[in-house]
């Protein structure tokens, strides 16, 4: 039975920092703020200070989904973009704990959606003299950056306010979880939201014309509140209106059409507009130091969110020069093995294991060593590993993982679960035990793992709406949905937050499961009304829609 999850290589990255207010070098300051897929954090480098965005997926989206796959080429996609004023800066991407993060500059204004309303002057002598210019230069703006977008061959393919970030008022285009190479004979994937998506998309792919249609339905919702009158209203809607016509013929052909006329609105207005553009070096104080002074490191960077967007044969030829021109970097060597295990190139991987062996002398990366030589089925050097490793640091819920992930790879599941068993009793940690559980359920051992889990979130609130969502996909995926429905429904006596939606989702799904479709649509449709951009609560309507049609 896979355990993927458990058992990723990556997994053994944890050991480096298994704190619950941390991923990897970074400490936790805000989030997760959560959207359709993804969530994200607001985190600081703790060697530098620096700010930044750390995105990546919900739980339910892990591992080996469709969306998964989605997130990976997002990542490819966002971070071939050059630096741009009005794009947010992915930085890097990596693993941790078996998921995929994106590391993003952190843009503190909030979202376009939030600033609707907020462009049009409270003075009235002061509106009636600017009217709609602000606006406008908001709108050149995220024109200017749809413009750089395209002339590198790719469609956004989700644009909305709420992907809009603001930085001093300046837009920055964000959220690449649809966009696509326009030129690619294999590029239809289902994504947009409802009430942005051309009428055309229900019978071709996404494009740039469906790219402007979506951007003058955004056009509309930010000149709404402005009266017909004032400075350059008349002509930015007719704009808009123009780039929302239903025949895609009718539309402007590039968004270097838009950004001149609305230049040409801008030329006249009697005051300039008061929106600053992003310029300037905006790498972090750890990029630049890296960048000059660690040019290996950042090297290797880059391999690593290459890797981490499924971009498998350019990390490979980063790592092997890396390696060539450095022998002695560990890490390098260790993330190389790693992938040359995955495409079963063993011999190579322990070569690369045994050079970065004699190199460290570091905990987390020994016990990552020994936990790919575990994974290349190299049993006897991972024991002895283990075993020189504790002679001098102890026993340790960090062995005992290793120690699991051994008996893993050996078949021996009984194995893996008294090692994590024993990890529990040495740390008693709820991520030790969150892991411990997923591990019985996946044996088929779920009494034990309900009994896990229903511990895990009567002891730890952190987990939120994780434990329950967890233990109804046990209760449907054992025919118990009537336990399901009442998880499901005690968690929405909580307080939650934005995460009544994902569990009205949750609850669509328990119906729809059952056959119960009305009950599901009215699930799902609750879920909506909570966030009009859940995708799953969209489709989730959609299905039920057609399973009732069916019947």
């Amino acid at each position: 039975m896979a355990r993927a999850l458990l058992f990723a290589p990556s997994l053994i990255r944890l050991f480096n920092n298994q704190s619950m207010d941390r991923i990897g070098p970074y400490k936790i300051i805000a989030g997760p703020f959560a959207g359709g897929f993804g969530v994200v954090y607001k985190v600081f480098d703790t060697d530098s200070g620096d700010e930044f965005a750390l995105k990546t997926l919900k739980d339910s989206f892990l591992p080996g989904s469709a969306v998964l796959q989605a997130f990976r080429r997002e990542v490819a996609l966002w971070i071939q973009i050059p630096t741009y004023p009005n794009i947010v800066r992915a930085i890097k991407a990596f693993e941790h704990g078996g998921r995929p993060y994106v590391l993003m500059e952190w843009v503190s204004g909030g979202t376009l959606a939030q600033a609707l309303g907020t462009f049009r002057p409270k003075q009235p002598e002061l509106a009636a003299l600017v009217g709609a210019t602000d606006a406008i230069e908001v709108l050149r703006q995220i024109t200017d950056g749809m413009t750089h977008i395209h002339n590198l061959d790719l469609v956004h393919g989700d644009l909305k306010p709420s992907n809009i970030l603001l930085w001093q008022r300046s837009p920055q285009i964000s959220d690449f979880g649809f966009a696509r190479i326009a030129s690619s004979a294999d590029n239809r994937i289902a994504g947009g939201t409802r009430g942005y998506m051309a009428p055309e998309l229900a019978d071709t792919s996404p494009n740039e014309l469906t790219d402007i249609y979506a951007a003058g339905v955004m056009f509309r919702k930010v000149l709404t509140d402005f009266a017909a009158g004032e400075f350059g209203v008349e002509r930015a809607r007719k704009l808009a209106d123009r780039m929302c016509s239903a025949d895609p013929g009718d539309r402007p052909i590039a968004f270097s059409e838009i950004g001149a006329e609305l230049s040409d609105i801008l030329s006249t207005s009697p005051m300039p507009p008061a929106i600053p553009l992003h310029t300037g070096d905006r790498r972090s104080w750890s990029e630049k130091v890296i960048a000059d002074a660690l040019p290996d490191r950042q090297r290797f960077n880059s391999a690593l969110t290459k890797y981490t967007a499924g971009l498998q044969e350019a990390a490979i030829e980063e790592l092997r020069a890396i390696v060539a021109g450095n022998p002695k970097m560990v890490d390098a060597r260790i993330l190389l093995a790693e992938i040359l295990i995955h495409r079963n190139e063993t011999d190579s991987a322990i070569s690369h294991l045994l050079a970065a062996k004699l190199c460290t002398n570091d905990s987390g990366r020994i016990l990552n060593i020994a936990g790919l030589f575990a994974e290349a089925k190299q049993f006897a050097q991972a024991n002895q590993m283990l075993n020189d490793f504790e002679k001098t640091q102890g026993v340790s819920p960090r062995t005992w993982q290793v120690r699991a992930r051994i008996a893993d790879r050996r078949g021996d599941i009984s194995g893996a679960i008294d090692a994590y068993r024993e990890a529990v009793r040495c740390s008693g940690g709820s991520d030790l035990r969150y892991a411990l559980a997923s591990l019985l359920r996946e044996a088929g051992l779920i009494d034990q793992a309900v009994e896990e889990f229903t511990a895990i979130g009567r002891d730890d609130r952190d987990y939120g709406v994780k434990v329950p969502i967890m233990l109804a996909r046990i209760y449907v995926d054992t025919d118990r949905y009537d336990d399901a429905v009442d998880e499901l429904r005690a968690c929405l006596q909580r307080d939650i937050g934005d995460e009544r939606a994902y569990i009205y989702c949750e609850l669509g799904y328990c119906y729809k499961e059952q056959g119960l479709y009305e009950a599901a649509s009215k699930a799902y449709q609750s879920a909506l009304k909570l966030d009009s951009d859940s995708h799953a609560a969209q489709e989730g309507i959609k299905f039920c829609l057609e399973a009732l049609h069916r019947a």
